[in-house]
């Protein structure tokens, strides 16, 4: 890592110490990650042949580390996180449904998700979301909680019935400010709550959050950590709807 590639930067920088050492995060050491990391904002930094330490490991994250890949997975812990980094580089962008009954906060929305990368789509009328749902493929419900017709809470509770929606993740966002009903909210379906007036960038951050660790935990259930490929299941799966 002493000299970094000019023009364009790596997509990762991988740290390794010298061999048969049993500590780590010595202060030059520390100071030359702090410098990769100043160098190098957008990637990925890893630490490979990390101990299981919390103080370690917390020393090398505030220097700049992303990733610490333990001793005792070393070999197929980094190949399976890179994979992961070159898939999640690879994806499509990310798409949210806001389903909400006011236009003009619906629009709200889009726009902040829109300046932030995202694309979404809206619906007004909840009893039309099942039809949104199969066109457009989200990977996260934005749920008014008060609607005509049915009510977001009870919209999610009936998502939840059908297999195919049981795991997609939904934020409900409210100008409900009961503390008791955002949790018997939760409690019936939802993952998040974010409250009106919404702050643009939470509700961005929070989006982005959420979908990167639901498309992390797709990917895991459906490849194989070491080699990347599509395990027994998810083959089938695919077969299934190629045929």
């Amino acid at each position: 890592w002493k000299a970094l590639p000019t023009g364009v930067l790596p997509l990762a920088v991988i740290f390794v110490p010298e061999p048969n050492r049993d500590a780590v995060a010595e202060v030059e050491e520390l100071e030359e990650i702090a410098r990769v990391r100043r160098l190098c904002l957008a990637g990925q930094l890893f630490y490979l042949g990390a101990p299981r330490t919390l103080n370690v490991m917390v020393d090398l994250m505030r220097a700049g580390i992303d990733i610490t890949v333990q001793k005792e997975n070393q070999t197929a812990g980094l190949l399976s996180r890179i994979l992961n980094l070159v898939q999640t580089q690879d994806q499509e962008r990310y798409r949210v449904l806001v389903v909400e009954d006011s236009r003009v906060a619906a629009a709200l929305i889009q726009r902040a998700l829109s300046q932030h990368g995202i694309d979404s789509e809206f619906i007004a009328d909840p009893t039309t979301l099942l039809e949104a749902l199969e066109q457009y493929r989200p990977d996260v419900v934005l749920m008014d909680m008060y609607m005509p017709h049915c009510n977001g809470v009870e919209a999610t509770r009936a998502l939840r019935q059908l297999e195919s929606y049981q795991a997609t993740p939904i934020i409900y966002l409210s100008s409900e400010t009961d503390v008791a009903l955002q949790v018997e909210a939760l409690r019936l379906g939802g993952d998040r709550f974010l409250t009106k007036p919404f702050n643009p960038v939470l509700l961005a951050s929070t989006v982005r959050t959420t979908i990167e660790r639901h498309r992390e935990m797709q990917r895991a259930s459906r490849h194989d950590g070491l080699t990347g490929l599509l395990n027994h299941t998810a083959v089938k799966t695919e077969l299934d709807a190629l045929i």
